[in-house]
């Protein structure tokens, strides 16, 4: 049950962040990617931090008891650690969805390298052209 619940919302992921791939090559995409992250972001909020707790937690602690203690401890441990690794996700979606991310253009390089790139790239064809 926990993985059924956890990957309801790994489909919007996967479509917001093909749109987001395809919106630079297909402009007019713009508004269906922001729909579909936003989509994803409501559907990762109930399913991964409102459910969990009533679905998975609670049963794990209440009804776990009669399972022996060493599982019992596992067990609900990492249910735990799962759930709070969700709380911390979502407060990095919570960010991206509200537009606090940074506005950086790539995943995986910062908006104030991508700056001073340009400003690089810029600065040398200053020079090469004077």
């Amino acid at each position: 049950m926990a993985t059924a619940l956890l990957d309801m919302s790994n489909t919007l992921l996967h479509t917001a962040k093909a749109l987001n791939y395809t919106v630079p090559a297909v402009p007019s995409l713009g508004g269906a990617k922001d729909l579909a992250f936003k989509a994803f972001a409501l559907t990762f909020f109930i399913c991964r931090v409102v459910m969990p707790p009533f679905a998975l937690i609670k049963p794990g602690l209440t009804d776990g008891r009669l399972m022996p203690v060493t599982s019992y401890y596992i067990t609900n441990g990492l249910l735990l650690f799962i759930y709070s690794l969700q709380l911390f996700w979502f407060s990095k979606i919570l960010k991206i969805a509200v537009g606090l991310d940074g506005g950086g253009d790539s995943d995986d390089v910062p908006a104030s390298k991508t700056r001073k790139v340009a400003a690089t790239a810029a600065g040398e064809n200053r020079v090469k052209g004077e």
